[in-house]
C-alpha cells in the first residue's frame, strides 16, 4: 500500500501538483487544444472518506486555448484564457482567478438556434466559481454560478433578446424572456417563458408521403451482428412556457393569417408534452382564385405531429345573389373542407358559382370538368356527389382513376358514349396540369382499341394504342 501511495505522489508531482519532501521544482505545461466529445462511457465518481494526506498547489495560464464540444443536439466552440490558482486537496479544492471565453459560438441542432459572439468571464472564489460577465449576440443579461464539490451543481440564467429561437423550414421564430438551466452531473433543468416577438409558420405546397421502413435481413459473414451500445439519455426535465402574443404568421397554399396564443412545453427530453392553442386575428385564404375573409379560427396543439393537431378555421365571401361560408375542420393531416351559402344551396351548385360565378345548368363541358376536379381536391367527391353531377350534364363516366401517364396520380375521367361501343372522354390529373384525350371502340365482341393521347410531366406529348380482349367466367 505504501508503494502505490509513493507511486501516485511522484506521478502528481511530475505534473506539479503535489508538492513533496523530493520534489520542489515548478514545472510548467502549456495546452495547445483541448477538444471534449461525448464517448457514452460510464464515469463514477466517489467521495473519498478517512485521512487522505495530499494537498495540491498549482498555477495554471494559458493564452488562445481553442475548444469544442459537440454532441447530437448542440456544438458549442471558442477560445479561452486561464490565470487561475488552485490548492487545498481534492475533495475539497478551492480555486482563485479566472477563466476567460473568447470569440464564443453556439447553436442548437435541433432548432437551428444560432449565438454567436459570446463573450463570458468566470471568477474563482475559493469552492465556487461565479459567472462575472456574458455577453452575446441577442443576450441581454445573465447570471450564474458553478460549486466545486463532488456532484458539481450549477445554475445558469439568462435573458434572451430577440433571440432566433427556431429556424428550421417550415417554422421561423424569434423571442424575447428567461431561460434558467440548473442541476449537477445527475439531472439537469430547464425552465423558462418566452414571449414571441414574430414567427411564422409556411404551409408546404406539397405534403411529403411517409416513407415506408423496410426490415432488412443481413446473411453471410459468419459472425454474430454487432449490437449497438444501449445508450440512455442524460436526464433532463423540461418546463417551458411560449406566449405568442400576435405576430404569428400562418401563410402558404393561398393562406395569409395572423394569430395569437400560447405554447407549454414539459416532460423529459425524450418524452415531451405540447399543448397549446392558437386564435385567429384577421386574415384571408383565396380558394379557387376567389378571396374568403377569416370570420374565425382556432387550432388546437396536443403535439408536433400533424395528426395530433386540430383545425377549426371559418372564412366567408359575398357572392351576390348567395352569402358563401367556407370551412376547414379535422386533423391538419387530413383536413376536411366543405362549403354552405345562404340561402342553402347545394354543394356543387355553390361551387360552381365561386369557381365559374355560373350556375351549374349554364357550365360547360370542360368546365363541369374543372368542377369535378375541385371536388375531388377538397375530398368531397363521394359517388353520391358524382351521380349528381352525371345526371345533371348527361354524362355516362365520372370516375377518379389513376392518370394515363403516371400511375402514382389521381386523375378526373369524364366521358360519354356517342354509339354503342364507342367512348370518348377526357382525363386530367389532380396533381398538375397534365390530361390526355381517351378514346375506346369496340371491334369485335370481347375485343377492344383503346388510344390515349395527351402531354407526359416532362412536357412531352405522348399517346398509348392497346388492343384489349375481355372474358367473363
Amino acid at each position: 500500500m505504501l508503494k502505490k501511495m509513493v507511486l501516485l505522489t511522484s506521478l502528481l508531482a511530475l505534473f506539479g501538483i503535489v508538492q513533496t519532501p523530493w520534489a520542489k521544482k515548478k514545472i510548467s505545461h502549456k495546452f495547445t487544444q483541448i477538444l471534449a466529445k461525448k464517448t457514452g462511457l460510464p464515469l463514477t465518481v466517489d467521495s473519498l472518506t478517512g485521512f487522505f494526506p495530499f494537498f495540491f498547489a498549482a498555477h495554471v495560464k494559458a493564452d488562445h486555448l481553442p475548444f469544442s464540444y459537440e454532441n447530437a443536439h448542440i456544438v458549442t466552440k471558442g477560445t479561452m484564457v486561464i490565470d487561475c490558482v488552485a490548492h487545498g486537496s481534492i475533495i475539497k479544492p478551492k480555486i482563485e482567478g479566472t477563466i476567460r471565453l473568447r470569440d464564443g459560438y453556439f447553436e442548437s441542432i435541433k432548432t437551428g438556434m444560432v449565438i454567436e459572439n459570446i463573450e463570458a468571464t468566470l471568477m474563482g472564489k475559493k469552492n465556487h466559481f461565479v459567472l462575472h460577465e456574458l455577453i452575446g449576440d441577442h443576450i441581454a443579461s445573465a447570471r450564474g454560478e458553478l460549486k466545486l464539490n463532488s456532484t458539481l451543481p450549477f445554475f445558469l440564467g439568462i435573458q434572451l433578446n430577440n433571440a432566433p429561437l427556431y429556424t428550421l423550414d417550415p417554422l421561423t421564430a424569434k423571442g424575447d424572456g428567461s431561460i434558467s438551466l440548473s442541476g449537477n452531473l445527475k439531472k439537469i433543468n430547464l425552465e423558462g417563458e418566452m414571449t414571441l416577438s414574430q414567427g411564422c409558420f409556411a404551409i408546404p405546397e406539397k405534403l411529403k408521403l411517409p416513407q415506408p421502413k423496410l426490415e432488412v435481413t443481413y446473411t453471410g459473414g459468419g459472425g454474430e451482428e454487432e449490437k449497438p451500445l444501449p445508450h440512455e439519455p442524460f436526464p433532463c426535465h423540461i418546463d417551458l412556457s411560449i406566449g405568442i402574443p400576435q405576430h404569428f404568421i400562418i401563410k402558404g397554399r393561398g393562406m395569409h393569417s395572423n394569430w395569437k396564443g400560447g405554447l407549454s412545453i414539459k416532460g423529459e427530453a425524450d418524452h415531451l408534452v405540447y399543448s397549446g392553442s392558437l386564435h385567429a386575428i384577421e386574415g384571408q385564404c383565396k380558394i379557387v382564385g376567389k378571396i374568403f375573409d377569416m370570420t374565425s379560427g382556432k387550432i388546437e396543439i396536443g403535439g408536433l405531429q400533424a395528426d395530433r393537431i386540430d383545425l377549426n378555421i371559418k372564412g366567408a365571401m359575398e357572392l351576390p345573389p348567395i352569402s358563401v361560408i367556407a370551412r376547414v375542420t379535422g386533423k391538419a393531416s387530413q383536413p376536411n373542407f366543405y362549403v354552405t351559402s345562404n340561402p342553402p344551396l347545394e354543394t356543387t351548385e355553390i361551387l360552381s358559382r365561386i369557381l365559374f360565378n355560373q350556375s351549374l345548368d349554364e357550365l360547360t363541358p370542360l368546365q363541369a370538368c374543372r368542377l369535378i376536379q375541385l371536388i375531388a381536391e377538397a375530398g368531397g367527391a363521394t359517388p353520391d356527389v358524382l351521380e349528381s353531377i352525371k345526371e345533371r350534364f348527361g354524362i355516362d363516366v365520372l370516375d377518379l382513376a389513376k392518370s394515363s401517364f403516371n400511375e402514382q396520380d389521381l386523375a378526373v375521367k369524364i366521358g360519354k358514349y356517342l354509339s354503342k361501343g364507342v367512348f370518348v372522354g377526357f382525363s386530367k390529373s389532380l396533381a398538375n396540369e397534365t390530361g390526355s384525350l381517351l378514346f375506346q371502340s369496340r371491334l369485335f365482341r370481347n375485343l377492344f382499341f383503346s388510344a390515349d393521347y395527351g402531354t407526359t410531366l416532362e412536357g412531352e406529348r405522348q399517346g398509348k394504342f392497346s388492343l384489349k380482349w375481355y372474358k367473363s367466367f
